[in-house]
């Protein structure tokens, strides 16, 4: 799923370059981190040319399918003790039966 344009810069904040021998390897909101295409979910490091890569890398969003606000919504009714049966009835419409928590 395409980021909108403001959750595209909520996750562009949070990122890094992971490149070991770049610089600011490691370091969030240096100012290296520009982007390469919002469409398509991509950033870049200007200090080394590490990328494009997606900007949801390291996160649990990654190369998932399912909306970010059906996600969030899911954990958040979660967080709040509601049950795994309720909140599949609530949100996400899937048989109670498929979802197994371990």
């Amino acid at each position: 799923m395409a980021l909108t344009k403001e959750e595209f810069e909520v996750f562009k904040t949070h990122q890094y370059c992971d490149n070991p021998s770049c610089g600011f390897h490691g370091q969030v909101g240096q100012g290296n981190i520009k982007t390469y295409r919002v469409k398509g979910g991509q950033i870049y490091c200007n200090a080394c040319d590490n990328g494009p890569f997606s900007i949801r890398k390291g996160t649990m969003f990654f190369d998932l399918r399912t909306p970010m606000d059906k996600i969030v919504g899911t954990l958040q009714l979660l967080a709040r003790g509601i049950g795994q049966n309720a909140v599949c009835q609530r949100t996400i419409d899937v048989e109670t039966s498929i979802v197994a928590m371990n």
